[in-house]
């Protein structure tokens, strides 16, 4: 979607969205199709997180095979990796792609290796939510082979 008054306003109904005291499944049943016309996207995948410890409560997915989350949560605790939650968690802006933590060369990341490029996938953007300072959730937003997450 181009900048401008369409982009603006899609952005003050997700704003609104995420004010209302929506519970986990309707907040996120509420903002992703509305984010996904920004940012269109192949899979996605959504958690909300404990903010003390940072470790998912409650994990959605969209387009990725349920199979794959064991190798997902081994690359985030176990391997060195870019864009790490626990590194975005303490980021100012706590939103980065892939291809920017790579400068480009995604095969520098296991995480890219060893399940995205199997999956047919290529960049991510990895977003932390806050509210009031303290993380309480996580998001990836999945681009196919060969494709950038080009956030506006």
């Amino acid at each position: 979607m181009k900048p401008g008054p369409a982009l603006d306003d899609l952005g003050a109904r997700i704003v609104e969205r995420c004010r209302a005291g929506l519970e986990p499944d309707a907040l996120r049943a509420a903002v992703l199709p509305r984010l996904r016309k920004a940012v269109p996207v192949d899979a996605v995948w959504w958690a909300t997180v404990d903010p003390a410890t940072l470790l998912y409560t409650h994990a959605y997915r969209e387009e990725l095979p349920s199979d794959s989350g064991p190798y997902f949560v081994e690359n985030e605790f176990l391997r060195d990796d870019v864009n790490k939650w626990t590194e975005l968690a303490h980021d100012r802006s706590g939103v980065r792609t892939l291809a920017e933590a790579t400068d480009g060369v995604l095969a520098l990341s296991p995480r890219y290796r060893d399940i995205f490029e199997p999956l047919g996938l290529a960049d991510e953007l990895r977003a932390v939510l806050r509210a009031r300072g303290a993380v309480w959730g996580f998001m990836c937003l999945h681009r196919g082979s060969g494709a950038v997450v080009s956030p506006q």
